[in-house]
């Protein structure tokens, strides 16, 4: 039996957008967000945390 190796899955810039702002009002978790925008939970968690790691790093 063919196992089928999960796609990955990227928000555009639209959706990555809508992301970060419903994210950032503290209003939402990201399952919340994830139905919101029709999108699999973990790339809302990927992109939070893609976020949270560029606003780290120093400049």
């Amino acid at each position: 039996m063919k196992r089928h190796e999960p796609r990955p899955v990227f928000l555009d810039q639209d959706q990555a957008e809508a992301c970060l702002e419903l994210w950032s009002s503290k209003k939402f978790d990201t399952n919340d967000i994830a139905r919101m925008l029709h999108v699999p939970e973990h790339a809302v968690s990927r992109l939070i945390q893609a976020a949270r790691d560029l606003a780290r790093a120093p400049a």
